[in-house]
């Protein structure tokens, strides 16, 4: 695509610039020393002053901060006066190396007043390489008053605290662009990026996993009939194939979120063909316009266009009838007809490539039914003890009602928990999923739904607080504050049910919040990485050791609707699980329904094995050596259990490393637990290689 290139920096002028059909450089960086840059961009809050570097002849700024317990985020200014109305996306150079330490970036754009364009949640990859960040105009929220993009007075450029420490991360080439022509806002519409599997990434099947429970229960069988498929295209290599049905659930296609303008129209297309000469499919374009149309044999374009209400969207097509259809270059674009087809610039940002570990499929648990009674306590060193055994949830998240089916495949799959989402229904429907669950050898997180009035809630907790699978309540679920009506309802359960722990989840923990156990919830991928983990746990174990609780967290097993665009690997989430652990967490929940992708699913089989051996071990309260590692993205933690000596070990970044660990002076073999091996230790030093995001663990001694 042909561009006209503005070369010059832009800074604080009293002559606005345009954006027409080419580009503005925001910031080439191309200042003559650090004075001028720190000049150009002011340092707020835990930001630290800029500095000008040059790498391979690119001009770039290193971006340093220092955050304390008590500093959330860190932010740099600079002053500028442009008009960006005609521009549709922004381009940005971004390079990390350690991400323990960052949350996430965020872009801000003020034209006067005190509102501000936001952008929260960018993409962030620790990696050695830089990347290129796009990020379209639409999918900025306002934060205050907005009066338009003619007139950007101020661009911030932020970052968000994981954990107190230094960070550093370096930008470069920061341009505002426009497409020739209508922009295509919807990426990968080609399918041709698969991060995971046959799964295109920013397009599923309209929710957080697999929702229909015959899907849940066969998910091959769902995998059979959606996915990408090759040598069958319009374009480029693949397309999306969809065995359809006369029943909606899980056999559709609907992209992610999408930014649009309210009010304006735009046109949804895309080349459609069919194993008959007639296939019903409907194309949905965010509740503003619905085409029931006919698929014949033969590549053909189809369109439905219509006026959104709301600034977010998404795209939907879908095979109404028995029948297979096949999708490729699919456009959303602004306007009342469908231009030529063109890729989205947000598909420049997509690589596809991530961590995989190959694992043979698991084999199924051998489940035992759940004890005829449960005492659940929370002792004097926060360990979380069912029948006064150390337990550690490793738990599924379910947002709709698991069936027997779907209980007795969790048990399968090796959990020993569920956090099961109950609506407003008798007690006794309640109990139901309470009996189940326990004769599959699950316990039950009990998750209240908002639907649930106190009135109900007492019923529930009188009726229930003797079944044996039930070991705590779930009140309430990221609340912005604690309501007068959200306490109630906590108080009300432990009044009732003094036995047990009642909590609520947060987004964030920055205090000692309510709740019997502190918990957060924290779903990095892809626009961060499994490192994130490790400084959300950090704070969460700190208030949470501070006040004698246990602290538990919901990780990520989902992706590929709303504003996740794929699920994470197998390997990311055995890197999430075990920064998790060695950070402190002693409760796992994976948020949220069954993932489409079955190396995942099967990689969370060999977790909740992991975890069954290493619960006795990590709360074990032996004293244990201190113990050093290199390189620092090797976290682990050291413990004595029963006269042995045990790191758990975990790379948090993508890149293989050779980490060397000092332990007590010892000469011999360590054994991998998990891996049927051994590593020599020699006069207390062991090195072994870890993959990116590899775990392992060691046991030195008996």
């Amino acid at each position: 695509m042909l561009k006209t290139t503005l070369l010059m920096l832009i800074a604080l002028s009293a002559t606005a610039l345009s954006c027409p059909s080419a580009e503005i450089v925001i910031d080439d960086f191309s200042y003559p020393d650090s004075q001028a840059a720190q000049a150009a961009w002011v340092p707020m809050s835990a930001a630290l002053a800029p500095e000008l570097v040059t790498m391979k002849g690119r001009h770039s700024l290193r971006l340093p901060c220092r955050f304390r317990e008590d500093t959330v985020r860190a932010a740099w200014d600079k002053q500028v006066h442009i008009d960006l109305s005609a521009c549709s996306h922004f381009t940005l150079r971004f390079k990390v190396d350690d991400l323990s330490t960052l949350r996430m970036l965020s872009l801000y754009f003020n034209s006067g007043g005190d509102g501000w364009f936001a952008n929260l949640w960018l993409p962030m990859r620790a990696t050695t390489q830089w990347q290129t960040i796009v990020v379209p105009r639409g999918s900025f929220g306002c934060e205050g008053s907005c009066p338009g993009w003619n007139d950007v007075r101020t661009i911030r450029i932020s970052v968000w605290q994981a954990r107190p420490g230094e960070a550093s991360f370096a930008i470069a080439d920061f341009r505002a662009e426009q497409s020739e022509g209508p922009e295509n806002l919807l990426p990968n519409s080609s399918f041709e990026i698969c991060t995971t599997e046959k799964l295109p990434d920013f397009w599923g099947s309209g929710h957080w996993g697999l929702c229909a429970p015959r899907w849940i229960v066969d998910t091959e069988a769902w995998r059979r009939r959606w996915g990408v498929v090759e040598g069958v295209s319009h374009s480029g290599k693949r397309s999306l194939r969809i065995v359809g049905s006369a029943e909606p659930d899980d056999l559709k296609a609907v992209a992610n979120w999408v930014g649009v303008e309210a009010g304006k129209p735009y046109t949804l297309s895309a080349w459609l063909r069919s194993d008959t000469a007639d296939l019903p499919v409907e194309l949905e374009l965010g509740g503003a316009g619905n085409e029931r149309l006919k698929v014949g044999k033969e590549w053909q374009r189809y369109s439905v266009t219509g006026v959104p209400t709301e600034s977010r969207i998404t795209c939907t097509i879908r095979p109404a009838a028995e029948g297979t259809v096949w999708i490729d270059d699919a456009q959303l674009e602004m306007g009342a007809a469908a231009s030529d087809f063109r890729v989205s610039p947000l598909d420049r940002a997509l690589t596809g490539t991530a961590v995989h570990h190959a694992r043979p499929r698991v084999p199924a648990y051998e489940v035992a039914p759940g004890p005829k009674s449960v005492e659940v306590k929370i002792d004097e060193h926060r360990r979380f003890l069912v029948n006064g055994k150390p337990f550690i949830p490793f738990a599924t998240g379910w947002e709709i009602q698991p069936t027997p089916e779907i209980l007795r495949d969790t048990g399968l799959a090796g959990f020993n928990s569920i956090c099961s989402w109950a609506t407003a229904r008798p007690a006794k429907e309640v109990r139901q999923l309470l009996d189940v669950a326990s004769k599959n050898g699950l316990f039950v997180i009990l998750w209240i739904h908002p639907s649930v009035n106190a009135g109900l809630l007492r019923q529930w907790v009188t009726e229930l607080r003797d079944h044996p699978a039930l070991i705590a309540w779930y009140v309430f679920d990221e609340p912005s504050t604690i309501t007068p009506e959200i306490r109630e309802m906590y108080d009300l359960v432990r009044e009732l049910d003094p036995g047990r722990p009642a909590y609520i989840n947060y987004v964030t923990y920055s205090s000692d919040q309510l709740g019997d156990i502190a918990s957060l919830d924290d779903y990095p991928i892809p626009n961060n990485t499994p490192a994130a983990i490790a400084g959300d746990a950090e704070t969460l174990e700190r208030f949470a050791s501070k006040a004698g609780k246990p602290s538990w967290i919901w990780l990520q097993d989902m992706g590929n609707a709303y504003y996740v665009s794929r699920e994470p690997t197998g390997a990311e989430a055995e890197a999430m699980t075990y920064l998790a652990l060695i950070h402190g967490v002693r409760g796992i929940k994976f948020f949220a329904q069954k993932p489409r992708s079955g190396e995942l699913w099967n990689h969370l089989g060999y977790l909740a094995r992991e975890v069954r051996t290493l619960t006795p071990i990590l709360y074990s309260l032996e004293q244990s050596p201190s113990s050093t590692v290199a390189p620092p993205a090797i976290h682990h933690v050291v413990k004595r259990f029963e006269g042995a000596l045990y790191m758990v070990a975990v790379n948090a970044t993508a890149e293989p490393v050779t980490a060397t660990f000092t332990v007590p002076p010892s000469t011999g073999k360590a054994s991998v637990l998990f891996e049927n091996r051994t590593v020599r230790v020699v006069k207390g030093v062991m090195r072994d290689r870890f993959e990116g995001y590899q775990r392992h663990v060691y046991r030195l001694g008996k």
